[in-house]
């Protein structure tokens, strides 16, 4: 596997996953990894089943800057696998954590000849947690609203970033297909492109 960014190594996705209420399993990879393994370990498993924890009374979502988006770097994937890849890591509840960089990019999302990347930059001794994936509020559809889970250490909403990338950039290149890169604040950056190494 080769980062999308030349010189940047490439970090493995560590998942905290919910596999019930109550137990939870440490699991590296893709989120499709991740949820081949969870069902390895608990056969009727569904990320559906496990029940949120209820959001505050009147509390809103978080707000969530527009960072800087840059569109059409890589080879674009179609924007319906991109669109349903980020679907389908809202149905992993939990977290995941990249290691710390500067230069470090882990894949997340891998399908179709589509992948959702994050590239931290943040140099740390020890690993950086983020809220991967966000706990689902309403309807599933691509538009959804969505609340973090976790807050490590500060509130990276990586759902809501790849979305920017596909709004940004897919009208711009052609409305099927998509690529571009979210400059997001705190020396992390989410990337969607066309990714053929075994996805």
């Amino acid at each position: 596997m080769v980062s999308p960014i030349p010189g940047y190594g490439v970090d493995i996705i560590e998942w905290d996953v919910e596999v019930s209420p109550g137990w939870h399993e440490l699991i590296n990879g893709t989120v499709e990894q991740v949820y081949d393994q969870v069902l390895d370990i608990k056969p009727d498993w569904n990320p559906l089943d496990v029940p949120a924890a209820a959001a505050a009374p009147g509390k809103r979502g978080y707000k969530v800057k527009r960072g800087n988006v840059i569109c059409g770097v890589w080879a674009s994937a179609t924007r319906g696998a991109i669109i349903n890849g980020i679907s389908y890591l809202r149905r992993v509840r939990g977290s995941a954590t990249s290691g710390p960089g500067p230069g470090n990019c882990g894949r997340g999302r891998c399908s179709r000849n589509a992948a959702i990347w994050w590239c931290n930059d943040v140099s740390r001794d020890s690993r950086v947690k983020h809220v991967m994936p966000c706990r689902l509020t309403g309807p599933l559809t691509p538009l959804r609203r969505i609340e973090p889970t976790r807050l490590y250490p500060r509130k990276l909403q990586p759902n809501r970033r790849q979305r920017q990338i596909v709004d940004s950039c897919a009208p711009k290149m052609a409305p099927a297909i998509v690529s571009g890169q979210n400059f997001e604040g705190g020396n992390w950056t989410t990337i969607v492109l066309h990714d053929s190494d075994r996805c």
